[in-house]
């Protein structure tokens, strides 16, 4: 097996996968799986993750001193999680996308449209529909449609673009001595 698949099979009895997804979404990637199994590892004993991986699938009580582990370093497999998305995102911009750039140019160019049109039937169906339940009904359509097609594209300008500015330059504007 691979390291990924073991890590994510270790994440999964332990249940820390779903603290994984609750943090940062259904990312997991080499630098997540690699503490992952590191961890299990160096609690079981074993010498190898598909080890570690069948020793806490076999015996409760290793497989809650992982789970203990884990969530003991949350915080690095987390932001290990983190990094991993930040190279996906550094494999897009060093790669050939032509077909993710023209999906995503379409949306950031005529999503707005779509979402005047539901912000126009939102409110016609307010002023002219007499049925309340009928105008609620239709104002409950296109909210949920407005909701996600702004959506899509804090999505998409937020795998653009991700960290912003200031952000990625907090640490240099740090004052001395503190936070």
């Amino acid at each position: 097996m691979e390291p990924l698949s073991i890590a994510l099979g270790i994440a999964k009895l332990t249940g820390f996968d779903r603290i994984i997804k609750d943090k940062v979404g259904d990312l997991f990637g080499d630098k997540t799986a690699e503490k992952i199994n590191q961890v299990a590892q160096l609690v079981t004993g074993m010498k190898t993750p598909q080890e570690a991986l069948q020793q806490i699938s076999n015996d409760k009580a290793a497989l809650e001193r992982v789970k203990d582990k884990l969530l003991d370093q949350e915080h690095e497999i987390v932001m290990a999680a983190f990094t991993d998305v930040n190279s996906a995102r550094e494999m897009y911009r060093n790669t050939e996308n032509k077909q993710a750039d023209v999906i995503s140019s379409q949306v950031m160019k005529q999503n707005h449209w779509f979402l005047l049109v539901f912000l126009a039937i939102d409110a016609a169906g307010f002023m002219w529909i007499d049925q309340p339940a009928a105008a609620a009904a239709i104002g409950s359509v296109c909210g949920f449609c407005i909701n996600s097609l702004v959506q899509e594209r804090q999505q998409i300008i937020g795998f653009f673009f991700g960290s912003s500015l200031g952000s990625k330059l907090k640490d240099k504007f740090r004052p001395v001595g503190g936070a």
